[in-house]
């Protein structure tokens, strides 16, 4: 048994090209869904028992999904790496290498030249659909299914091969044990069956010789057994089979023009690799019919008038039917919640790529046996360019895959009616603290879908941030309105009350909040700070106590409960609380800038300082951190310096009393200068005249005033 008959050289290189077209996508941060499955969680994944539960107690019960081994890919990133997104992105190209090596395997075990096999998986590693599954961290589900996928068909192919029962009896076992890997990472893996079939019609024929037939059913027999133990494991695990998936049973129109909109789409990016989006805005009642997709309908039927020309007929059906096989689970015949994905496409491209690689290897065997010996290597000639032409569109791809502002910025622009795109921007502008910019695309997405929670829920959140709190209440109704049992939606009116300091209102609310969701976490801190906010420490403590052990790992909570024991003067404990709110998120600008305070408090000036240069680093618009850092420069004797963090504060908030207090005492060291002192010291009586410090400017206004006679 030859198995590691394989072109290493060859596929060295191939391999080292992938590492050089995917190097820019280990750059990317999390994006899209990476946010609330990964970075969302660091919680669970702190929990080693959590490993244990994947596969009984799936930490999303609520989906329809059970894919243990992808959750557990992400524990073994964790533990490595942290929630850095490098060492995610890392893992995604190594699992899309070993892909590439394991696709050359295959094709070489199908009995393909070992040349054709080269230039499928190269193909296959640099086609540009390839990028929503490598650069996008949570489209590794697809790689890693494929991982196992292949090697099952591999070994199986293996087993076939060689007459050593120990030999034949392994192999078969590790074509199981794989098999049952890639259904526990995706259950859409269960179309191995029918396209080993597929291999079997094509490839594989004499294994239903009389001779080998009982092997074969035995074979099949034990796919099944492994299907059927799969369906029995998720069905223990799910203790309520509810699923957003549902057969396309509305009408008969519906049931099918959406899949062959779906394979239409398909089909014209794995031909025409260009305007690769995330959310493509079809209309599947009509979009077969589409004049985007005629070029694919000719070059299709062109390609297939070709193929019978050139004899190699056999290849084209194979690829195009392993294509509609494997894509069958998410065509649309089984509805989903999005019904394109280009990850989806990850291992029904391997058709394609044969398809194309036999093209390239009969043109240049039929330019050879017409005697034109100088342009034999023609074929293979077009599959180099077309691999290089790949890798360029799949680098300028994986740009797109840095964040989710260029994600969905470029979504947007291919598909600007999609309002899941609109919605995303939006909120990714938010993030940005880009609130007109959010508020602009929301809105467009309301004028799509008037009844889209999401967005509202989006567009309240930017008005409050932007602290027009009226248009956000406005759009918090709305949701209540689509959805009167939305925790969060309670949640963030509470705290718009608490800012405008209807403290009655916020508390109402927080309570309506917890009566819909007991276990939220945030409401019980939001209730704890307004608390605090009317000077009951006591109960503010209980708030926090009762939210922390419902998320330990809140960098929040314990930045609230640093808080509370910096106003109870226990320094310690509340560095211990800061610095553990640090500890799990880094990015926390209260949490340094509040550390900076207990410095600043201890007169440790030196050492406050590079909490608060990093604080407005991370929060360059909050006038707080500002008026801070020019007091620790006023303390170690740089006034100028002082005076220019003042002047930011100001900028930011120009009725900032401490800061127009601040600043007039450090003009008071400058003689020539006195008159800007004087100015401030009177913008802090015009806007507050009840000042605690009133006698003492009066004071110095007096003085300023004599030194002027």
């Amino acid at each position: 048994m030859k198995i590691f008959q394989y072109p290493s050289n060859k596929i060295i290189a191939v391999l080292a090209l992938t590492v050089v077209v995917y190097a820019n996508s280990l750059n990317g941060g999390f994006v899209w869904d990476d946010s609330g499955l990964i970075a969302a969680q660091v919680e669970y994944f702190e929990d080693i028992g959590n490993l244990s539960s994947l596969f009984f107690s799936p930490h999303f019960e609520q989906t329809p999904y059970y894919r243990p081994l992808l959750w557990a890919s992400f524990f073994f990133d964790y533990y490595i790496w942290g929630i850095n997104p490098l060492g995610f992105h890392i893992t995604n190209l190594l699992l899309h290498l070993l892909n590439t090596a394991l696709v050359c395997w295959f094709i070489l075990n199908l009995g393909f030249s070992s040349n054709i096999a080269v230039f499928t998986a190269a193909l296959f590693a640099t086609h540009p659909v390839q990028t929503e599954a490598v650069s996008w961290i949570a489209g590794r589900n697809d790689p890693l299914m494929m991982l196992f996928f292949l090697l099952s068909l591999v070994f199986l192919l293996q087993a076939r091969q060689t007459q050593e029962p120990y030999s034949k009896t392994g192999c078969y076992a590790l074509s199981c044990c794989s098999f049952a890997c890639s259904l526990l990472t995706k259950e859409t893996a269960i179309v191995m069956v029918p396209l080993l079939a597929l291999i079997d019609f094509f490839y594989q024929k004499d294994s239903w010789s009389r001779q080998r037939r009982g092997e074969t059913v035995f074979v099949y027999g034990l796919l099944g057994v492994v299907v059927l133990c799969f369906l029995l494991l998720r069905r223990l695990a799910f203790t309520d089979l509810g699923s957003r998936f549902e057969l396309q049973t509305a009408s008969i129109a519906t049931a099918l023009t959406t899949p062959l909109a779906v394979y239409c789409y398909y089909l014209k990016v794995l031909f025409f690799p260009v305007n690769l989006t995330v959310a493509p805005s079809i209309p599947f009642k009509e979009a077969f019919l589409s004049p985007r997709f005629i070029p694919c309908y000719l070059f299709l039927v062109c390609f297939i008038i070709g193929g019978v020309w050139r004899k190699f007929y056999r290849e084209v059906a194979f690829g195009m039917l392993w294509i509609l096989i494997y894509l069958l689970p998410v065509s649309g015949v089984i509805w989903m919640g999005v019904p394109i994905l280009e990850h989806r496409l990850y291992g029904a491209s391997i058709g394609f790529c044969l398809m194309l690689s036999v093209a390239c290897s009969r043109y240049s065997a039929g330019i050879a046996a017409s005697g034109q010996g100088k342009k034999r290597n023609l074929g293979y000639g077009i599959a180099v360019f077309i691999v290089i032409l790949y890798s360029l569109l799949t680098v300028e791809r994986n740009r797109i895959w840095q964040n989710d502002v260029s994600v969905w910025s470029d979504t947007v622009k291919k598909s600007p009616n999609s309002v899941t795109a609109l919605n995303n921007l939006g909120s990714a502008q938010i993030r940005e603290k880009k609130y007109d910019d959010a508020i602009n695309y929301l809105n467009r997405a309301l004028k799509l879908n008037p009844a889209a929670e999401k967005v509202y829920g989006n567009l309240g959140l930017a008005y409050s941030l932007k602290k027009d709190y009226a248009p956000a209440l406005a759009a918090y109704e709305k949701v209540l309105t689509l959805n009167t049992r939305s925790a969060e939606t309670c949640n963030n009116i509470g705290m718009i009350c608490r800012e405008t300091g209807d403290y009655v209102k916020a508390l109402a609310w927080f309570r309506k909040a917890l009566e819909i969701k007991p276990d939220f976490a945030q409401a019980y801190l939001n209730r704890g700070l307004v608390y605090n906010d009317q000077g009951d420490k006591q109960k503010a403590l209980a708030e926090y106590q009762t939210a922390l052990p419902l998320a330990p790992h809140s960098s929040y909570v314990h930045n609230a409960l640093g808080l509370f024991y910096m106003q109870e003067g226990d320094v310690a404990g509340a560095f211990k609380h800061y610095e553990t709110a640090l500890s799990f998120d880094a990015s926390n600008y209260e949490a340094l800038n509040n550390i900076a305070l207990l410095y600043i408090k201890q007169k440790l000036f030196d050492k406050a300082l590079p909490f608060l240069t990093k604080a407005a680093t991370l929060r360059p618009s909050s006038p707080e951190i500002y008026l801070n850092t020019g007091i620790v420069f006023f303390n170690i004797g740089k006034p100028r310096n002082a005076i220019q963090e003042y002047k930011k504060a100001l900028d930011l908030n120009p009725s900032y009393v401490e800061a127009h207090f601040n600043i007039a005492a450090a003009y008071m060291l400058f003689p020539e200068e006195q008159n800007q002192a004087r100015y401030h010291f009177k913008q802090v009586l015009a806007i507050d005249p009840d000042y605690p410090h009133k006698a003492l400017i009066e004071q110095m206004l007096a003085k300023l005033n004599h030194a002027d006679k």
